[in-house]
């Protein structure tokens, strides 16, 4: 039993590792001021920034940072969908402090989102020019900052998208940047009940109660890719969607932005009535029985 337990536990810790690590992203450079060498990057003011090449739904990202000027007010912004100018429409950034006199949730600011303080830490920096570590992830719809050993919780109401680093005052290095993301087709948990059996049942299926349309990227658009992308939900009790599962892919990035749309739906949840339900329903009926009677409104 304990060999067993031990074999579990190394299990994990091993995976556990594995994701942390992650890989190393490829960087397209958005009319950034970048320079790389050594494996570092060096990021000057400007107005462009630098983008991971791909779309991440769930995602862990890590990587070690230093201001090389006094003043900076560079940052990482994620959960970003970029419109049809190229430009990021909504999301949230995360600053790079060079000085440990805010509270460490100053740093997160939503651009035409809200977001909420769940967990609130003190920025603690290391001294002189020491890189500084970062990571953030995004579950959905939870966003976790680790500002070296300070951690930050913020709760979000948005899925998916591009993570952006940009810099608007000063320079600023970073270098080991990992990023480990979600699959993008996990298994949809066996016990679930699809909608034809809960029919035969006599069972109430889900009802569709709030739709998100899903965005239509600018590199989609530039490929001129059009289709449909099917997938398996779950619904959870509380009428919220749970695992999202691609069952008839269209492309990666569109994937990524049907599965993100998806998972803001929003549905009145399915009910199962038990055989005990059915047969009181029955002889109530048999009987005469109207809910107006009983002096239920």
């Amino acid at each position: 039993m304990n060999a067993i337990l031990m074999a579990l536990l190394l299990l994990c810790a091993t995976e556990a590792a594995g994701q942390q690590k992650g890989e190393s992203p490829s960087l397209v450079d958005e009319g950034a001021r970048h320079s790389f060498a050594h494996g570092v990057h060096e990021l000057g003011r400007g107005s462009g920034w630098l983008r991971i090449d791909r779309l991440l739904l769930d995602f862990r990202l890590t990587l070690d940072f230093r201001a090389t000027t006094p003043e900076l007010d560079a940052g990482v912004i994620v959960r970003t969908w970029m419109g049809r100018g190229g430009w990021p429409d909504r999301g949230f950034r995360i600053r790079m402090p060079t000085d440990a006199t805010a509270r460490a949730s100053s740093l997160f600011v939503g651009h035409k989102e809200v977001v909420s303080v769940i967990q609130e830490g003190t920025i603690a920096l290391r001294p002189g020019d020491e890189w500084q570590k970062l990571q953030i992830e995004g579950e959905g719809r939870r966003i976790t900052v680790m500002l070296n050993d300070t951690l930050v919780v913020f709760h979000v109401e948005r899925f998916g998208g591009h993570i952006l680093f940009d810099n608007k005052s000063g320079r600023v290095q970073f270098k080991n940047i990992r990023i480990a993301s979600a699959e993008r087709d996990p298994k949809v948990p066996s016990n679930l009940m699809p909608f034809e059996e809960l029919k035969k049942a006599g069972g109430q299926t889900p009802r569709l109660v709030r739709d998100v349309r899903p965005n239509y990227t600018p590199e989609a658009m530039e490929r001129r890719v059009e289709g449909r992308v099917d997938m398996e939900i779950e619904i959870l009790p509380d009428g919220s969607v749970g695992v999202v599962r691609i069952t008839r892919s269209l492309d990666p990035d569109l994937d990524a932005a049907a599965i993100a749309a998806v998972r803001k739906w929003k549905f009145q949840p399915g009910v199962l009535i038990s055989e005990s339900s059915r047969q009181r329903r029955w002889a109530r009926n048999r009987q005469g029985f109207h809910p107006r009677s009983a002096g239920v409104r």
